[in-house]
């Protein structure tokens, strides 16, 4: 029975050390066996006595990386003589706590500030009548209530991916997404006097949502532009990796993504360089609004960066036989 019940403990997710009161182990299961190999067992042990000391039992500790990983421990008695650790891995559970506060923070943030905006300069028009000051006073009311739109806008487009609705999935071709992509990106990039370099062999196709595929290649030619040097080229590609697969890239040689940011460039509103984003006029939902595209369409996205040299945003997404 007791070998039974070892087994038992071996297929939780959760690990299990059993002690005595003096701190002797007695026994710990694959999962404690497995995440003592790759840490610092000497915190764990230290956190150990200190919670049979103490009155409140359960405590979490943060194990420096990388990757940083975060592990709840609870002790339960077992009579007189022994006591039992529990171990839970609750790092991906606190990574998402930090983006659901960070989110409602940039949030607060992005509709506050076109808001006061707006209220500042209202108050100005009340308190003049020089017709020059209301024209001047209303292209930047102006200016900043379509700030409010697009973020508004970005907002309700994320949630309707978000629910994965009314998707009408077909053939697409690959070259038609990128030539309806350019078109809407053209006077962007004139804008800024960057040119956008299309490569893609003719007769690719991928099964999808046209229209969700070509606003995820829109976010990334728009924020490939507005990151890249006058003068500079943004090259968006397509190639087959295999019978089934085809990868499309959207590469610009502008400031970079430091290596720090790149795992939370797809977050909602997070921003690389907060002063730089609000003056290019981006909302910081892009990248989100890419992400859950891609995945609608069981597809993969990745991104790698070097500073000052290359940024190429890759997307691989099942191709049409």
């Amino acid at each position: 029975m007791t070998s039974e019940l070892f087994s038992v403990l071996d297929v939780l997710p959760y690990g299990v050390v059993i002690t005595t009161r003096q701190g002797e182990e007695n026994y710990r299961n694959q999962f404690a066996a497995d995440l003592f190999s790759h840490i610092d067992v000497s915190l764990v042990t230290d956190e150990m006595r200190r919670l049979a000391s103490v009155s409140y039992p359960e405590s979490e500790l943060v194990l420096p990386g990388p990757p940083e990983r975060t592990i709840a421990i609870r002790l339960y008695s077992l009579g007189d003589c022994n006591a039992l650790f529990l171990f839970e891995d609750v790092s991906e559970a606190r990574r998402l706590d930090r983006v659901r506060s960070d989110f409602i923070a940039n949030l607060s943030h992005e509709l506050r500030t076109p808001v006061g905006a707006i209220t500042i300069l209202a108050e100005a028009i009340n308190e003049t009548n020089d017709s020059e000051s209301h024209t001047r006073l209303g292209r930047r009311i102006l200016k900043e209530a379509l700030r409010l739109g697009d973020s508004i806008e970005g907002l309700l487009h994320l949630s309707w991916l978000e629910s994965g609705q009314a998707q009408r999935f077909a053939d697409v071709d690959v070259h038609k997404l990128f030539s309806l992509a350019v078109d809407s990106t053209v006077e962007i990039a004139k804008k800024h006097r960057v040119q956008i370099a299309i490569a893609c062999p003719a007769g690719i196709k991928i099964e999808g949502d046209e229209k969700q595929l070509v606003s995820a290649l829109i976010n990334l030619i728009d924020n490939a532009v507005k990151y890249s040097d006058p003068g500079s080229q943004v090259a968006v590609k397509a190639s087959e990796l295999a019978a089934d697969l085809v990868e499309m890239t959207v590469s610009d040689t502008g400031v970079g993504i430091p290596e720090e940011d790149i795992d939370r460039v797809f977050e909602r509103f997070y921003r690389v360089d907060a002063a730089r984003s609000r003056k290019t006029g981006g909302t910081g939902l892009g990248l989100s609004i890419v992400r859950h595209v891609v995945s609608n369409h069981k597809g993969m996205i990745s991104v790698t960066s070097e500073p000052g040299v290359e940024t190429t945003f890759k997307i691989v997404l099942p191709r049409t036989v």
